[in-house]
């Protein structure tokens, strides 16, 4: 039995996680708006985006948490920045 490559470009049952940008980009060009697929592919572009800015995002939220601490105590700044991380991840989920 041959097996076929998830990533060959010509494969149009490849999965949207296996794909490059572009490629992912191209495809979704190609579908009717609306489909099942197309929304499948348009939720792994903004998870890719949403994934790429999460170190900003937790920078800038790093800052005001660090001045609403203050010095003395690390554990309420580890407390406060576990909290933000999971309120990221359930929203992104």
């Amino acid at each position: 039995m041959r097996r076929r490559s998830v990533l060959n470009a010509s494969n149009s049952a490849a999965r949207p996680r296996a794909l490059t940008y572009e490629e992912l980009l191209f495809r979704r060009a190609r579908l009717p708006e609306g489909s099942e697929r197309w929304r499948e592919m348009d939720r792994e572009i903004f998870g890719r985006i949403s994934v790429a800015l999460a170190p900003l995002c937790f920078a800038l939220c790093g800052i005001p948490l660090a001045l609403l601490v203050g010095k003395g105590s690390r554990a309420a700044a580890a407390v406060l920045a576990f909290g933000v991380a999971v309120a990221f991840y359930v929203a992104w989920q």
